[in-house]
């Protein structure tokens, strides 16, 4: 007996692996699927893509910067899951598309307040 194919299965690995080396159609036609789920592994797909280090001529910083546009446009992503961890990471990459979620800007303006009252802190503990 064949099973079918289900492109979720292995905890989302398809959509991640897809993010990660650009693969915009594999992309599209996976979150049009309601068994994928492109906030797997807490925002695995984003970050991958952010932490790449796949060579240019594979996948320029344009590409990846699609996929993140891609996958925030799925309303079951959220970038401030774990901890903001995608967001923390795309600020620290230079990737300011993620830090203009029109949906979350409330949120992330917060959040980087905190994080810069935070940083100041550090700072002048240091001091001491």
């Amino acid at each position: 007996m064949i099973r079918e194919f289900n492109p979720g299965d292995y905890n989302n690995e398809a959509i991640i692996r897809a993010s990660k080396y650009g693969h915009l159609t594999v992309m599209e036609k996976l979150l049009k699927d309601s068994r994928v789920d492109p906030s797997a592994q807490n925002n695995s797909a984003i970050i991958q893509t952010i932490e790449s280090e796949i060579p240019y001529h594979e996948v320029s910083e344009a590409q990846k910067l699609e996929v993140i546009e891609i996958l925030l446009q799925d309303p079951r992503v959220d970038p401030s899951v774990n901890n903001n961890q995608a967001i923390i990471k795309a600020s620290r990459a230079g990737i300011q598309i993620l830090l203009i979620d029109y949906y979350k800007i409330r949120e992330l303006i917060q959040v980087l307040i905190i994080m810069r009252l935070l940083e100041a802190r550090v700072d002048t503990e240091n001091w001491q």
